[in-house]
Formats: structure tokens, sequence, C-alpha cells
């Protein structure tokens, strides 16, 4: 996800800055807008969020706060996985070795937004990695004891407000999740084992809705409700025989 950031344009929207933003995912306009017009080019180019600064007093900048959170987080993860033995632990059966060394980068892009006092918006895009990992048997020709890598890209749109002098609390997020690789298991009749193997791609959806509402100062009522929409877009046994 690439973000675009720009700041003081008093009024002026460049042809050289719309240059520099153009194919970018979302943009950030970091205060001293100047005028209304100048974010609704930006709007032309890709989503924008933007927060008014001092030179933006207009009635035209009263939607936009003062303040917006850009965080942005990243992660490098190495892993060595080493396993060796016997199937079923049996000395006189096959023996069987795994040996593989895993490299990845993960990254978090998250946008919280103060829409008003007490109403908070928020966004995030974030990644997650489980290294590779063996069956318990020795790999032939046809059957490979090794189990990819599982990936996943995460997003997720919410909001958190306190209403009412904080005696009501709403909490509601939308995510949806992408993996690729996600690691299922199914008996493998072949080698009478249980195997593990990579399905290729799972998507799930959902949403969380929490209410909070504070009776007095020691009762609170709280409501929670959740929907969740998990399946295998495309899963494919190693041997083929189903999907």
């Amino acid at each position: 996800m690439m973000i675009g950031i720009i700041s003081d344009t008093h009024g002026l929207l460049r042809p050289e800055a719309c240059a520099r933003l153009a194919g970018v995912d979302h943009i950030i306009h970091a205060g001293d807008i100047g005028r209304p017009e100048v974010i609704a080019g930006l709007r032309e180019l890709a989503p924008t969020t933007a927060i008014r600064g001092n030179i933006d007093t207009g009635r035209w900048a009263k939607g936009y706060p003062h303040a917006a959170r850009l965080t942005l987080g990243g992660r490098y993860s190495h892993d060595h996985r080493i396993g060796y033995g016997n199937l079923d632990g049996g000395a006189a059966l096959t023996p069987f070795t795994y040996d593989h060394t895993f490299s990845h980068v993960d990254y978090k892009v998250g946008l919280d937004y103060d829409l008003a006092p007490g109403v908070l918006l928020y966004s995030a895009v974030q990644t997650a990695y489980q290294p590779g990992t063996f069956n318990g048997y020795a790999s032939t020709p046809t059957y490979s004891n090794a189990v990819g890598s599982a990936n996943l890209r995460a997003y997720s749109v919410g909001e958190k407000s306190r209403l009412f002098g904080d005696r009501l609390q709403v909490n509601d997020e939308v995510f949806y999740y992408d993996y690729r690789g996600l690691f299922a298991s199914a008996y493998n009749t072949i080698t009478n084992e249980q195997q593990t193997f990579n399905a290729q791609k799972t998507e799930i959806l959902g949403n969380q809705l929490d209410l909070i509402y504070k009776v007095t100062n020691s009762d609170q009522i709280k409501l929670s409700a959740g929907y969740l929409n998990a399946r295998n877009i495309r899963f494919e046994l190693p041997d083929g025989s189903a999907n």
C-alpha cells in the first residue's frame, strides 16, 4: 500500500504535486489546505484524508479535524526449521528429514481520524506470516513432506464513540482477512497419516459491534453482536483427489 503525504498547499494544487501523487493508494493532507477545491482535486487522484491547519478558518474547514494519526510498523522474521525421525517413531521404518530456512517482512499501516469530540474513525492494513513446517514422513518424488509458509493480509475499518457524557460507548469494526497458504489437514490414505498442507486461498469477512451503556456509576449494560463468514476459495488436497 502506497500513501502520499502533502501539506501547505495554501489553496493551490500544483500540477507537479499531482504528478508525484499519481498512482498512490491514499493521500493525506497534513494541514494548511487553503481552499476546498484542493481536497476535491486530490480526491480525483485517490481517497484523501485531511486535517485543517492554521490558515483553514473558513466555514468549509470546520468539517476537517485538527489531528489525524498515521501509524507505520514493520517486522522482519527469520526462521530455520530442522526435523528428522522415523514415521510413527519406529526405528525400522523409513526415516525422514527436513531442513528449511524462512525469511519474511511484515508491515502495518494504520490511520486514526478524530471526526468529532468523542468520535474516532480508524483503518488499518497489515500482514502476518507463519513459517512453513513438515509432515512426519519421508519425501518421495510424488509427495513432499514440506508444508509452505502461510501469509495473511488483514484489512480493518471501524469507529469508536463515547456519547452522552461517556455514558454510551459504541465500537464497531468491519474486517477482511485474506489468507494464502493457510495450514489445513486431512487424512492421507496412502501414508495412513494425518497430513498437513496449504490451502491456496481462504477468506474471512466479519463485523464486531459492541455497545456499552453506563446506567449508574456501578452498573453497566453491554451488548455485543458479531458476524463471521469464513470460506476456502481455493482448496486442493496434495494428491489432487478433492478440492
